[in-house]
């Protein structure tokens, strides 16, 4: 396939379809065939970065307000409010981890070596992020806040 001034061969668009598809939550991953080991470590290196990407991220409780107002819009049931949406989150961290360990084959562990050749750093500042934004979900949910909007650190997200 030519793409502008570059040259993409079949067999390495079909790869890059079966490392993308590696990031869709409700693919069981077990059931793909790779074409090789290479292909299947980076499948699961990318679909390990991408949920600990959102989930780490710093603005990760403010974006499930607006992703609450999506699936809203899109008419994606299972939420019936934000604080809904707030509350299943709690479940998704944890079949985020399973994920993690079961199909994704536990790549997340190699986090620590990356940010100790990287910076010096002798932890997962991934998983302390996470922790971080779960612990505080845990606190949202069992405070008696008039709005979720009241007790978010920031009060409003760019999602550009």
């Amino acid at each position: 396939m030519n793409i502008g001034k570059f040259y993409i061969p079949r067999y390495d668009l079909e790869c890059f379809r079966d490392i993308l598809i590696c990031t869709g939550l409700n693919l069981d991953i077990k059931k793909i065939t790779f074409p090789s080991a290479n292909i299947e470590i980076m499948a699961k290196i990318l679909g390990t970065a991408d949920l600990l990407g959102q989930i780490a991220d710093r603005f990760y409780l403010e974006k499930l307000i607006s992703l609450f107002h999506e699936f809203e819009e899109g008419k994606v049931p299972g939420f019936e409010s934000e604080l809904d949406l707030f509350r299943k989150t709690i479940n998704f961290y944890k079949s985020a981890r399973e994920r993690f360990e079961n199909d994704l084959g536990n790549v997340n562990r190699y986090m620590v070596n990356h940010f100790r050749d990287r910076w010096n750093i002798e932890k997962n500042i991934y998983d302390e992020a996470i922790e971080k934004n779960i612990n505080y979900l845990k606190y949202i949910l069992k405070s008696n806040f008039k709005s979720l909007h009241d007790c978010l650190r920031r009060n409003t997200v760019t999602t550009q």
